[in-house]
């Protein structure tokens, strides 16, 4: 039986998504240097109360584009703000030190992030606007996290015409309400600058900057998940490996039980062949019931030309046969006598 590497690939992965179960409010991310090549860099307008930005597809594994200059806008409910956590940053160097601030302007720009309070696309890109924050890379220091004073801020991705190794930018963003501001239905953060929506607690996500709504003493409870505490603590891909693994195994285990099935039954089999009733003798022709006895008598055997008593015996027959009856030859009157009981 001929196993393909995708055939074990799927089963390990089945067998691990079952052990996994369903995990909900896993946020799939949108990127700014969009995937599609058609929406490459077409403005993005985002309204969800959270959600994960990465910079372009495979950030962390390979470089972004160059010469791209690209906007996405994120906007939530009037009186609530937005938060920015970044989780990923690693831009080409662009920071000057002499001037203390990033090289956006002037015959050499870099590569830079900014951060607009406005949803104003036309006027950003003309530069009518201002940024808030400009970030670049090469200060040494990770970003620090951002929170609006609005309910609608611009994010805004530029990058030369040279190209480099950096791996981009990963951030999450969250609509938030100002803890002196926060209801009972919210949580607030234990770090004091957010209160977010219920909803975002223990979904896998990140929302507060200080982790307080992942932690476990908040969600941890009698349902949780051990392997998804495994995904977290190993990694998807080390996971992969071993559901892969256990595919395998599980795979191999079946084979064995099907090969030892069909040789056990291919042995009974050749044992009932081999085995064979022995045959039925058939039965041999000899004097019945019915027979003439006096056929055998000494006249008879005279007239048939033989000689008389005592100097011929009639012809031999077998000692038992009949059901227990046998032929006696009677000397006193020359003739064979039948049936006699042995």
């Amino acid at each position: 039986m001929k196993v393909s590497t995708t055939t074990v690939t799927s089963v390990g992965l089945c067998l691990l998504a079952l052990a996994v179960g369903t995990y909900s409010n896993v946020f799939e991310p949108v990127f700014i240097q969009d995937a599609n090549p058609s929406f490459l860099c077409l403005p993005k307008n985002v309204s969800d109360i959270s959600g994960r930005v990465y910079s372009h597809m495979n950030v962390e594994h390979s470089p972004y584009l160059k010469g791209m200059d690209c906007t996405m806008t994120l906007n939530t409910h009037p009186g609530k703000r937005i938060n920015i956590r970044f989780d990923y940053f690693d831009l080409a160097p662009g920071w000057d030190s002499s001037s203390n601030q990033c090289r956006t302007e002037g015959t050499s720009p870099t590569d830079s992030f900014r951060i607009y309070e406005s949803g104003m696309i036309a006027r950003i890109r003309s530069d009518i606007l201002q940024p808030d924050v400009t970030i670049c890379g090469g200060t040494g220091k990770f970003p620090p996290d951002y929170q609006s004073s609005g309910n609608v801020i611009t994010v805004r991705f530029t990058t030369d015409d040279i190209s480099t190794a950096d791996a981009g930018i990963k951030f999450v963003y969250t609509s938030f309400t100002p803890p002196e501001e926060g209801t009972t239905d919210c949580f607030k953060c234990e770090d004091g600058t957010m209160c977010i929506d219920q909803a975002l607690l223990c979904n896998g996500m990140p929302n507060c900057n200080d982790d307080s709504d992942e932690s476990n003493s908040l969600c941890k409870d009698g349902n949780d998940n051990i392997f998804q505490q495994g995904l977290d603590t190993l990694g998807i891909k080390l996971v992969a490996i071993i559901g892969a693994a256990i595919g395998l195994v599980f795979l191999i285990t079946i084979i064995l039980c099907i090969a030892c099935c069909c040789c056990c039954g291919k042995s009974n089999d050749s044992i009932k062949k081999q085995y064979r009733a022995p045959p039925t003798p058939r039965p041999g022709s000899y004097p019945s019931h019915a027979s003439n006895y006096s056929s055998y008598s000494s006249s008879a055997s005279t007239t048939a030309g033989r000689p008389p008593y005592p100097m011929h015996y009639p012809p031999a027959y077998p000692p038992i046969q009949n059901g227990g009856y046998a032929v006696a030859y009677n000397q006193t009157n020359g003739r064979m006598e039948f049936p006699h009981k042995v």
